[in-house]
């Protein structure tokens, strides 16, 4: 995230930083048994895709850098993820091991 905003911005990182830990978001580096996680949720990423081609339903999304970032994170640490990616969605039928909620559905209590 910190990555898109310092490339969008002309406002300094440190300026941004500062900003979103203003808000009571915490800022936490990636490490190792995080992106160990990656080839795991690329594996359940490319399920979820081939399903979505052979559905027709309009182009195929797949999981960008930070997407793998944060699904990496929750899973290291068997958190649930809240999102508002309808494909994060899909990616529990395919091996994904975390609860993913989207926050736009009517059944999920925030």
């Amino acid at each position: 995230m910190l990555y898109k905003l310092g490339r969008t911005s002309t406002v300094k990182q440190s300026v941004i930083e500062n900003a979103l830990v203003t808000t009571g978001l915490t800022i936490v580096d990636v490490g190792l048994p995080t992106v160990r996680r990656f080839v795991e949720l690329k594996n359940i990423d490319a399920k979820s895709t081939a399903a979505q081609e052979r559905s027709g339903n309009g182009p195929a999304k797949t999981l960008s850098l930070g997407d793998l970032i944060c699904l990496g994170y929750a899973t290291e640490r068997e958190r649930p993820v809240l999102t508002g990616n309808r494909h994060w969605t899909t990616l529990g039928r395919h091996g994904l091991t975390v609860p993913v909620f989207d926050y736009r559905d009517a059944e999920t209590n925030i």
